[in-house]
């Protein structure tokens, strides 16, 4: 019994873990997004359609009256820039992380992202990550982060990645 009421705890923890949060304008063009329990700020990913760069990333900054923001260089090159590992771009990895490989799917007009976790695979909807609270602005990291999206039989889930 008390396994599982602590399995219970847990699980409404990871369900509520956004609470709050402001939800991004889901346009055609939205392949996913990120946000993290250090504010509200939220980061985009987008189809653009170019073959050399075919997706777009940057920030809605919510702290400031939800602006859209280029990344900043460091955001880039250290956490949220997309770096591709094959000469089609159909498979990247973000850059706070290479362990993570995500494949960009389409069919037609329609794209979007797939992450395999075990021998499931999973169309991501939007992504969780929770920062230790001991972090500092400059060597951010992370407890975990949570995968939503929709398995093979297109019921949601939500998958945790301890890092």
């Amino acid at each position: 019994m008390y396994k599982f009421l602590l399995l219970l705890f847990f699980s409404f923890q990871f369900l509520n873990a956004q609470e709050g949060y402001p939800k991004p304008t889901i346009t055609e063009n939205l392949l996913f997004y990120i946000q993290h329990s250090s504010n509200h700020n939220t980061f985009i990913y987008e189809w653009n359609g170019s073959k050399s760069a075919p997706i777009n990333a940057f920030r809605i900054n919510y702290e400031d009256n939800g602006q859209k923001e280029e990344l900043t260089s460091v955001q880039r090159k250290f956490a949220y820039g997309v770096n591709y590992t094959n000469a089609s771009k159909s498979q990247f990895y973000l850059a706070a992380t290479k362990k993570i490989i995500l494949n960009l799917k389409s069919v037609g007009d329609k794209h979007w992202v797939e992450v395999t976790i075990g021998k499931q695979k999973i169309k991501i909807d939007h992504i969780f990550i929770q920062l230790q609270s001991k972090s500092n602005g400059i060597n951010v990291k992370a407890d975990y982060i949570l995968i939503y999206g929709k398995n093979q039989n297109n019921k949601s889930i939500v998958e945790k990645i301890v890092l």
